[in-house]
């Protein structure tokens, strides 16, 4: 039996791999998806080495990583907050760090939404940065291009995996897409390879100059 957390992991793995049916329990499979994860550890710390290359911070409380979980947060060693709809999978973290829920962009105002509770808005003086990668839908994204025109709150958002991977075209087409929504001149945007791997990164960066 397979957790929320794990079915969402694999199914980003299946889309990488170009694969319509997964079985768990294989041999092939657990060694093929341990492979992949590694490699997916190691492209993450590159990723972030790109985000600190050129001044995208997140490594701070203001910042906050927004759904992912234990298999792909790429922030459990930093100062980042955490927001997820899967607290369990965090319990080695400090719980100051931890909000439960989800965010939603109402307007340019971004919204805590969590089960069973009252929608909340996130104030700029507790949370002013939210950052998400390889989202495991782009709905997941939708309104945050008014969270970067619209307010004062920054974003970062990125994909990355192996050049090979049968999503990839679609990842860039769809961050491209979400590039295409942002105000001019407010924003940098990278897209580099190393070796067999590719990051895309769009992050928030005021007057800044386009380098593509």
């Amino acid at each position: 039996m397979t957790t929320k957390s794990m079915e969402k992991i694999i199914n980003q793995f299946a889309s990488a791999k170009g694969k319509n049916e997964i079985h768990i329990n294989s041999k092939d499979f657990l060694l093929e998806f341990g492979s992949w994860l590694k490699e997916y550890k190691k492209a993450s710390e590159d990723y972030l080495e790109i985000l600190d290359y050129y001044g995208l911070k997140y490594d701070n409380s203001f910042c906050a990583e927004v759904g992912k979980n234990q298999y792909d947060s790429i922030i459990m060693d930093y100062k980042t907050k955490i927001i997820t709809q899967n607290l369990s999978d965090f319990k080695k973290i400090e719980s100051d760090r931890l909000i439960e829920g989800n965010v939603a962009i109402k307007k340019a105002t971004p919204i805590l939404v969590r089960p069973n509770k009252e929608d909340t808005e996130i104030l700029s003086q507790f949370i002013n940065t939210y950052m998400i990668h390889n989202p495991y839908s782009f709905d997941d994204i939708n309104g945050w291009e008014n969270l970067h025109n619209l307010s004062e709150n920054n974003i970062i958002v990125g994909v990355f995996g192996n050049l090979s991977d049968k999503d990839r075209n679609e990842k860039l087409e769809a961050l491209t897409q979400f590039r295409n929504k942002l105000i001019k001149n407010s924003f940098i945007e990278e897209y580099e390879t190393n070796q067999d791997m590719y990051y895309y990164v769009i992050g928030s960066k005021r007057n800044a100059v386009a380098r593509l």
